[in-house]
């Protein structure tokens, strides 16, 4: 089996006697495996699609993470083995793998007896994971330099974001664009607004700072009584501001049904 093949290329702890598939992401494959030696595992293929400089993007999260590492180890109560994501080196000592039949892989330490959500149980829940991504914006704040890479350019830039739309509806390639011409009207009346955090960031009137930019529900891991553990997919952790995590987070902690839901009669605010 190539994941268990691949799993024993990292620096794993007894050998694998159980492999399933884990999580409801749609970006990477991910399996969650068990070993003899009683070790708990996270291994990830990622996706080289939609991440296309994957060197680049295991940097950002290898300085992250031992950054975080090192900030919770010295704080008193605190246990840097569940309250940050931890990578687990290649038998070589590289942070991550490249086969050439199968691609690009990572292997993580699996938190146990922590859950995730894709959408919100209980309203405490919603404070605490914002009590969770507060702690990683501010443990990130002194992350040494250089600057962190940007993992998918033009990601939170807005300015592309509402060019591309607006073209996209002019052009209107697949001919739909007569059938919401009430949404695309909504959305152009708003454009001024939408550019204001654009332009404050770009007039140095709102700093730059390391940040999550996917603030979603099911991207905190809690403990089982309800309490947030820590922020995991850190793929997208890099140059932003801190508004756009406020917004994602309300966005997708507000709904009652996950953002791929596609029942709409299940879609409703909180």
């Amino acid at each position: 089996m190539i994941v268990e093949e691949i799993s024993k290329q990292f620096s794993i702890q007894g050998n694998p006697v159980k492999i399933r598939i884990f999580g409801t992401g749609h970006i990477h494959d991910t399996y969650h495996i068990i070993t003899d030696a009683g070790r708990q595992y996270l291994l990830q293929r990622i996706n080289d699609k939609v991440f296309q400089d994957v060197p680049v993007l295991m940097s950002n999260i290898k300085r992250t993470t031992q950054h975080l590492a090192k900030k919770i180890l010295g704080m008193p109560g605190h246990d840097p083995e569940r309250e940050a994501m931890s990578l687990i080196p290649t038998v070589n000592g590289k942070h991550y793998l490249y086969d050439k039949e199968s691609g690009y892989w990572r292997l993580y330490r699996f938190i146990t007896e922590s859950r995730y959500l894709d959408h919100v149980e209980d309203p405490r829940m919603v404070e605490q994971a914002g009590r969770a991504y507060g702690r990683f914006l501010a443990w990130l704040v002194d992350l040494p330099g250089p600057r962190l890479h940007e993992t998918i350019p033009a990601f939170h830039d807005m300015g592309s974001r509402i060019g591309r739309f607006l073209m996209s509806a002019q052009r209107d390639p697949s001919g739909r664009a007569r059938q919401v011409r009430r949404e695309i009207t909504w959305i152009e009346k708003r454009t001024d607004e939408m550019m204001r955090l654009h332009f404050l960031r770009a007039g140095g009137r709102i700093p730059e700072r390391i940040t999550h930019n996917d603030t979603k529900i099911n991207n905190v891991l809690f403990d089982t009584k309800g309490v947030a553990l820590c922020v995991s997919d850190l793929d997208t952790v890099m140059p932003g501001i801190v508004h756009y995590d406020f917004g994602d987070a309300v966005r997708t902690a507000a709904s009652t049904a996950g953002e791929d839901e596609e029942d709409l009669g299940r879609v409703s605010w909180i």
